[in-house]
């Protein structure tokens, strides 16, 4: 989990998360942001969901939650836009209050997806 430094959402949890840049697909962004948010590279081993919400801020906003493992790099991080990168468990993360987590029904959604073992192939993604 990130601990976001924006100002709409200063000091709550979040997974890892962005938006795509122009041209680039959902699993590169994905892999971008895991990169610029954790200073981890990682490998998508697959895709929980595709989640709908609207966030804090009243947008509308489609959250795509992929599972992987980390395959390079170490915690570093922008501290401009991020405080804080921490691993929790899925328990953990259940402890949390609401006012703790950015968009706290969309992070405990995917949380219950994952302890259900809710998983999809990233070639799901290829074929659209």
């Amino acid at each position: 989990m990130v601990q976001e430094g924006k100002k709409e959402n200063y000091g709550k949890w979040n997974i890892p998360s962005g938006r795509p840049e122009p041209g680039e697909d959902i699993m590169h962004c994905a892999l971008r942001e895991a990169k610029e948010e954790t200073g981890y590279q990682i490998e998508l081993t697959g895709l929980t969901g595709i989640y709908s919400f609207t966030s804090e801020t009243k947008s509308p906003l489609v959250r795509f939650n992929f599972t992987g493992n980390i395959v390079g790099g170490n915690n570093n991080f922008d501290r401009n836009e991020i405080l804080d990168v921490k691993w929790f468990s899925l328990d953990q993360i259940d402890q949390l209050k609401e006012n703790e987590l950015w968009n706290a029904h969309s992070v405990r959604q995917i949380v219950e997806d994952l302890k259900r073992g809710i998983s999809y192939s990233n070639d799901i993604l290829k074929s659209c």
